[in-house]
């Protein structure tokens, strides 16, 4: 199971056990489902709320820390974003690459507000192993439930 799954998987086992909430996962398996088509899901399930969770990569191993997006004018979706991101960072102590806005299309392609979770760089020398680890997938989880009920909650 890929580390991205294994965090949703934790992220839907915390929600579900929490009053209110009703988490649905776009892929309940490590199989491959475009991001568009992983919107679209997320519109037909009505979600209220939509994170996307991904772990990042990038050429220069010096690259590191943890970020969160949101779509350009979507003020709810930077106020999830800066939520989930601060729960985030209390819990992993990573790098903050801060909360910044992009077009990816689980962004652009949903109808609530959404925001796109890079837990790490699996470049970034000794994370691929931590990522790995039961511990930081479940840091990771409760980190972004925290968030989004500090979200739903502050709404």
């Amino acid at each position: 199971m890929t580390r991205v799954l294994a965090v949703s998987w934790k992220i839907a086992y915390v929600l579900d056990y929490w009053p209110g909430y009703k988490p649905f996962l776009t892929r309940e398996e490590d199989s491959f489902v475009t991001l568009q088509k992983r919107a679209g899901l997320a519109n037909t399930a009505e979600a209220a709320l939509f994170v996307s969770v991904h772990t990042n990569a990038f050429s220069n191993p010096e690259a590191n820390g943890t970020e969160t997006f949101y779509f350009p004018g979507s003020q709810e979706g930077k106020r999830a974003a800066g939520l989930i991101q601060d729960e985030l960072l209390s819990g992993l102590q990573l790098r903050d690459r801060g909360i910044k806005r992009a077009r990816f299309a689980v962004l652009a392609r949903t109808l609530m507000p959404a925001v796109l979770v890079e837990l790490g760089f699996l470049t970034a020398e000794g994370k691929p192993e931590l990522m790995q680890t039961d511990h930081f997938q479940w840091l990771s989880a409760v980190g972004i439930c925290h968030g989004i009920r500090k979200y739903f909650e502050e709404g």
